[in-house]
C-alpha cells in the first residue's frame, strides 16, 4: 500500500478528530479500547456527527462495554442512529479509518500517533470495498447498557435532582471505571436517604440492572461498612429499607466514596 505519514499528531484522538471532520461517513476497523472511548467522546460532543460504523474486535469491545460511562455514551449514539456496531474476526494488524475516498492506518508511537494515509486511489477503493463487504455479513452487536441520557433523565424525574446530582459527582470522581454503576446509584441514593425499593425499581425499569443485583450490591456495601439501612414500616407488607451512609462517610466528598468502594472490591 502506498502510504504517506502526513497526519502525525500528538495523540490518536487528534487523528480520529481529523478523520471525523473530513468524512460524512466513517468505517472504523479494529480500534483498541482507548481509541473506541476517544471516538465515543468526540462523537458525543459533535452537533452534526458523521455516520460511523464501528467494526470492532470482540475483546476490546467487551472491555469498553464493561465501563459504564463510555458504554452508556455509546448506547446514546446507537439509539440516535449515529453509530452502528458489528464484530470483526479476524482482525487486521492496525486500526483503520475508512471512507470511500480515504484510508488511514493508525500507527501508535511512544510520543505521537501517526495517521498513515493511502495515496493510491486503487488501494483506497479495494481496501474500503473489502471491509465494506465484510461488514455486510458480520454479526451485529447489541449494546445492552441503557443510554446515558435516559439514565440521567429518568433518575432525576424518579428520584429527584439531589440524587441525580450526587450520581453525576460519583461518575465524575470515578472516571467511568470501577465501582460499577449500581454501586454509584446506591451511594447516591444513600446520601439522600432514599428507599432501596425505589432505586432498585428505577434501575430495573431503565435497564441498568435487576432488583436482585441492586439487593446483592447493597448487601456487599453494607458488609463493607459503606452503607447502612433502617427499616421503614408500611401499611401493608414487609417493611422497606431506607439507605443511609455511615456517620463517618456522611459528609465525605464523592471522590472519597468512590475510593472506599473501589478498595472494598
Amino acid at each position: 500500500m502506498s502510504l504517506s505519514s502526513n497526519s502525525v499528531e500528538e495523540s490518536a484522538g487528534a487523528v480520529v478528530a481529523g478523520a471525523l471532520d473530513r468524512a460524512e461517513e466513517l468505517l472504523v476497523v479494529n480500534p483498541p479500547r482507548a481509541l473506541m472511548e476517544t471516538l465515543v467522546d468526540r462523537l458525543a460532543g459533535v452537533e452534526d456527527p458523521p455516520q460511523v460504523r464501528l467494526f470492532a474486535d470482540p475483546e476490546p469491545l467487551k472491555t469498553l462495554l464493561e465501563r459504564f460511562v463510555p458504554a452508556a455514551k455509546l448506547a446514546d449514539l446507537v439509539a440516535d442512529g449515529v453509530v452502528t456496531v458489528r464484530t470483526l474476526r479476524p482482525v487486521p494488524r492496525s486500526a483503520l479509518l475508512l471512507s470511500p475516498d480515504s484510508v488511514v492506518a493508525l500507527i501508535p508511537g511512544p510520543d505521537r500517533s501517526a495517521g498513515l494515509t493511502a495515496t493510491d486511489e486503487d488501494v483506497i477503493g479495494r481496501t474500503y470495498d473489502r471491509f465494506d463487504q465484510r461488514w455486510a455479513t458480520a454479526p451485529e452487536h447489541e449494546v445492552e447498557v441503557p443510554p446515558l441520557s435516559k439514565v440521567r433523565e429518568t433518575l432525576r424525574s424518579e428520584l429527584g435532582g439531589a440524587v441525580a446530582a450526587d450520581f453525576e459527582n460519583l461518575l465524575a470522581a470515578g472516571g467511568g471505571g470501577d465501582p460499577d454503576a449500581v454501586t454509584r446509584c446506591l451511594l447516591a441514593a444513600a446520601r439522600n436517604e432514599q428507599l432501596l425499593y425505589d432505586i432498585s425499581r428505577w434501575g430495573e425499569t431503565v435497564g441498568l440492572a435487576s432488583k436482585a443485583t441492586f439487593s446483592r450490591t447493597k448487601t456487599a456495601l453494607e458488609d463493607a461498612g459503606l452503607l447502612d439501612t433502617e427499616s421503614v414500616p408500611i401499611e401493608v407488607g414487609r417493611p422497606r429499607l431506607r439507605l443511609t451512609l455511615p456517620p463517618d462517610l456522611a459528609g465525605e466528598p464523592a471522590a472519597t466514596l468512590v475510593r472506599e468502594a473501589r478498595d472494598c472490591r
